[in-house]
């Protein structure tokens, strides 16, 4: 496994958190080991977050991070969204999502 140091508030990774550790200059994040992924998928986001976790039936879990101003639009499509996001590859493709957990980050335009 190798690892990766960044100094930031939050960090999100497609595995489960396994601690979170405060450290001088910030914290440290680890995450259980997982399903190699794309080496190009990576991306940082810098702005007031607000999240939501729900974990449907005791299944995986998901967060979803989105600006906080937007907070009462993004709620109710929490509700459903992120579910049908999953159930959609294994309907059509026969494909159960790899991962361990489901995390979406929302940015769209500013305001």
């Amino acid at each position: 496994m190798r690892a990766i140091q960044i100094h930031t508030p939050l960090a999100v990774a497609n595995a489960l958190l396994e601690s979170s550790t405060s450290v001088p200059n910030g914290r440290r994040w680890r995450f259980a080991e997982a399903l190699p992924i794309n080496t190009d998928l990576a991306a940082f986001a810098a702005r007031p977050w607000m999240s939501w976790e729900d974990a449907p039936g005791g299944h995986r879990p998901m967060t979803l991070y989105e600006r906080l101003s937007q907070r009462d639009v993004v709620m109710p499509m929490f509700r459903s969204a992120p579910r049908e996001a999953l159930r959609w590859p294994k309907a059509y493709c026969a494909l159960e999502y790899p991962f361990q957990k489901y995390d979406s980050v929302l940015g769209p335009a500013f305001p």
